[in-house]
């Protein structure tokens, strides 16, 4: 006769195979995660899709960029699920600079104008965290902003009386830039206008990578979607100040000078490749559908590259020898 076992000895197996697969008490989902494909009761999948939505957030906050977009391509749940994530990281930034009861106004005007929400709000989003950013970047059309300043005189922001200097490095995208501040909690809203009908110009001349992303009314879009995915901020023609990297680091970001410590090679991430956003090649964008989700996916409204003619790149050398475009190629 073999050897028995006591309880405390029972192989792990053995104990998993004793579990019930799926808590009884748990209901589905009011939405199914497919209308094709039935799940299997007694199985992992269905164990996984009887979660609660609440549980189910949870799993998509820790999950990264990447993780996220292949899961909104999956099924039509999943999809609202993301978007459900996205707009709900944007609103918490947003109520800590505009009231609750005037996001909706907010959002309006950005609809009406075809302005766009950027900086280092936009990483926020689309990568989570428990970061704040430390102020509201808003890129406004040229001639947009004394609108946008009367709307923000009726939420008690003012101008401040020193106004920000425009860089040299911006001196070609941007007209000005206009800080308001909250006369109740002392946030500030930055306003840059462009110099032409595109708030992408201002965008792509950004100090990094990550700041080159904006949010318009329903359309989220990343210039460099891979490095945002893996939480890397490249320096363009205007290098940030040390605070700044600093800031970045804080936050969970690696800051790149250069391209040399890169192990892969750059492909859309070169910073000698010119860059269009015509055929949108190499440009993430994913529609987040809106305040109230009122924005169909495959619409036109929100995407700012309907009338845009432009080209960038990040610095005219490469240092990454596994890269076809490097200058350490030819050395």
């Amino acid at each position: 006769m073999g050897k028995r076992l006591s309880p405390t000895r029972v192989p792990k197996r053995r104990l998993a195979a004793t579990r019930p697969v799926i808590s009884r008490t748990v209901p589905l989902p009011s939405s199914p995660p497919s209308a094709v494909y039935a799940v299997p009761k007694q199985t992992a999948a269905y164990a996984f899709f009887s979660l609660s939505e609440v549980v189910l957030y949870h799993f998509l906050e820790a999950c990264s960029l990447s993780t996220l977009i292949a899961l909104s391509h999956t099924s039509a749940y999943f999809r609202t699920l993301v978007k459900s994530l996205f707009r709900i990281r944007l609103t918490q930034i947003m109520e800590h600079f505009i009231t609750h009861t005037n996001l909706a106004s907010f959002f309006t005007l950005l609809h009406e104008t075809d302005s766009a929400i950027g900086g280092s709000t936009v990483a926020r989003v689309l990568t989570g965290g428990n970061w704040m950013p430390s102020n509201l970047n808003l890129y406004v059309r040229n001639g947009g902003v004394p609108k946008w300043e009367e709307y923000l005189n009726t939420v008690l922001y003012f101008r401040c009386e020193k106004q920000p200097e425009v860089d040299r490095g911006c001196l070609y995208a941007t007209s000005s830039h206009t800080a308001f501040e909250s006369a109740i909690t002392g946030h500030v809203i930055m306003i840059s206008e462009s110099v032409d009908e595109s708030i992408i110009t201002p965008a792509v001349s950004s100090s990094n990578t990550l700041a080159m992303s904006v949010i318009t009314s329903s359309t989220i879009v990343a210039m460099y979607p891979t490095l945002m995915n893996k939480r890397q901020a490249f320096d363009s023609w205007d290098r940030p100040t040390v605070a700044h990297c600093i800031t970045l680091q804080k936050r969970g970001f690696k800051h790149s000078a250069s391209t040399t410590s890169w192990t892969r090679r750059c492909e859309w991430n070169c910073p000698v490749l010119w860059r269009r956003v015509q055929n949108l090649r190499g440009v993430g964008m994913f529609c987040w559908g809106g305040l109230n989700n009122n924005f169909p996916d495959n619409g036109r409204e929100g995407i700012p590259f309907s009338d845009v003619s432009l080209k960038w790149r990040l610095s005219d050398v490469c240092l990454n020898e596994y890269c076809p475009w490097s200058s350490r190629r030819w050395v």
